[in-house]
């Protein structure tokens, strides 16, 4: 007697003592058990039971793919596998991942409860890549995925940020009712892929390395140049001065010199284009242009203006320095620098002394008022560290001080406007950089400045 199944057959072979089971339509997914009983010519019986086990040649592992890539060339295989009845004694299933045209070899992940995931070991260029995906199943059945793996180009690089030139030069004052251009200062070239926004006291003006046409209205302005790509961001700002417009000139008859006079004035011409073309004489004949306009400044702000604070802090670390040197170690223009230099010495915060053909400058007994120019003794700790450790977040300053975060805010930001410092947005951290060129002097608790020579 044999129990029943689908299409069962049964062959019994007396001369060899077999006996053939048969059948067909039989569901993989159901177990079955042969059961035979046999019954010799005494009546005795013996039963015999054979578990079976069904698969189908046809059923082969299904696979889903699930691919990712970003810019560093890192990539993700992952992916989900069904399998059909699988041999008892069937060992571990593996994944094997290939790339074209990455090439052999190829790698294996194991299939853990119907799942595989693997991160490509090596980096890969960025580009369009085809994925293949095989699994063996325990009974040599073989299922195979394809599917497609982009690799994004790599974000460039954003350069430092080193500074912002207004008109060409640092920015300071602008004439009222004048257009004026920007630039950006910074490591290297701004490479494509990288964005450059520009804000005129917090409100965005354009987009690009350099502006030009803008207006501005009178009074102080904040800048501030943006550049990101997308992941990392940097920032510098800095300040400005739109001049108040002058009030209209009182029209007057034209004076009429006699001819004397008129020669008297015109040999003192000659004789004064001869005398300035030495250093000294440009410095004595500017100072009498500058004498009505230094009536117009209220003492206490003649060290609150960037320039004025770098030439005096060059003045007071090497008394008797001249012109040239002190424009070259401050980076600054011929004209700006006698400028100020001459409301330095007006303010009585310098004095000025001919050695031949040259002027040198040495600091006066009047102390240096830090406060008026800008910089606290909590900004002068904060840029301390800054300089130890470039890159140092605001938190972390914050937590080395011992000050409270929107103290150490106030001070970075007072240092990034004065230009001792920059900012690079990371996520929600703040990165602060000291700007080439500034140093902390410890011999007077002050800041002090070098070329990038180290001059």
């Amino acid at each position: 007697a044999v129990t029943s199944a689908p299409a069962l057959s049964v062959a019994v072979d007396g001369l060899a003592g077999t006996i053939t089971l048969s059948a067909s339509s039989l569901d993989e997914r159901i177990p079955y058990e042969a059961v035979v009983w046999v019954t010799d010519a005494w009546g005795a019986t013996t039963e015999v039971r054979i578990p079976v086990t069904i698969w189908n040649p046809a059923i082969v592992p299904t696979l889903s793919l699930s691919v990712l890539a970003n810019r560093a060339g890192n990539a993700w295989i992952n992916g989900t596998v069904t399998l059909g009845v699988q041999p008892s004694a069937s060992g571990a299933i593996f994944a094997t991942v290939s790339l074209t045209p990455v090439g052999p070899p190829p790698f294996r992940a194991t299939v853990v409860d119907g799942r595989f995931a693997l991160q490509w070991p090596t980096s890969l260029q960025a580009g369009l890549y085809a994925v293949t995906v095989t699994v063996t199943d325990g009974y040599g059945r073989v299922g195979t995925a394809n599917e497609l793996l982009t690799v994004p180009d790599p974000l460039p690089a954003v350069p430092m940020l080193l500074g912002i030139l207004l008109n060409g030069a640092e920015p300071a004052e602008v004439d009222p009712g004048s257009t004026f251009s920007l630039n950006l200062l910074s490591s290297t070239s701004v490479p494509a892929g990288v964005t450059v926004e520009w804000f005129i006291d917090g409100s965005k003006v354009g987009e690009g390395a350099a502006l030009t046409g803008l207006t501005a209205a009178p009074g102080s302005h904040t800048l501030e140049a943006r550049a990101s790509n997308g992941e990392v961001t940097r920032t510098v700002s800095a300040s400005f001065t739109v001049r108040a417009p002058s009030q209209p000139p009182i029209e007057t008859a034209a004076p009429t010199f006699p001819p004397v006079l008129a020669l008297a004035l015109f040999a003192t011409l000659v004789v004064g284009l001869a005398f300035g073309l030495t250093q000294r004489g440009q410095y004595l004949l500017f100072a009498g242009l500058i004498g009505s306009i230094f009536a117009r400044l209220k003492r206490e702000s003649l060290l609150d203006h960037f320039i004025r604070g770098r030439l005096y802090q060059v003045i007071a670390d090497e008394p008797g320095i001249h012109l040239a040197e002190l424009r070259r170690r401050t980076q600054t223009a011929h004209g700006t620098a006698i400028h100020h230099l001459h409301v330095l010495e007006k303010g009585g915060y310098i004095r000025a002394e001919a050695s031949g053909a040259l002027t040198r400058f040495f600091p006066t007994d009047q102390p240096f008022e830090h406060e008026a120019y800008g910089i606290t003794d909590g900004d002068r700790a904060v840029l301390s560290v800054v300089a130890e450790d470039p890159g140092i977040t605001q938190g972390e300053l914050s937590n080395r001080l011992g000050r409270s975060p929107s103290a150490v805010s106030r001070s970075v930001t007072r240092l990034n406007n004065l230009g001792y410092v920059t900012t690079e947005q990371k996520g929600r951290f703040v990165s602060v950089y000291p700007r080439p060129g500034a140093v902390i002097d410890e011999g007077d608790g002050g800041v002090g400045w070098q070329d990038g020579q180290g001059g």
